[in-house]
């Protein structure tokens, strides 16, 4: 069991948006945390576990910065 347990709920417009902001993160550590998608309340959880506070702040620091490049070209794309 760890000790440190950090869940980023993500809702979106989109289910296709929030598909390719997973695909973005799932490369990543795929041991270090699980994504679930929730298509009716297009809804991605992002759970992150560790039993050190660090790894999981540093886990969920990275998750966040691969999701902010995604959102930005998303942006400039759209």
């Amino acid at each position: 069991m760890t000790a440190h347990e950090a869940v980023l709920v993500l809702r979106g417009e989109s289910i296709e948006r929030l598909l390719t902001l997973k695909a973005s993160i799932s490369v990543d550590d795929p041991d270090a945390f699980s994504i679930k998608m929730d298509h009716e309340a297009v809804e991605m959880r992002i759970t992150v576990q560790s039993d050190s506070m660090r790894t999981l702040r540093n886990t969920m620091d990275d998750i966040l910065a691969c999701i902010a490049a995604v959102e930005a070209t998303l942006e400039q794309i759209e």
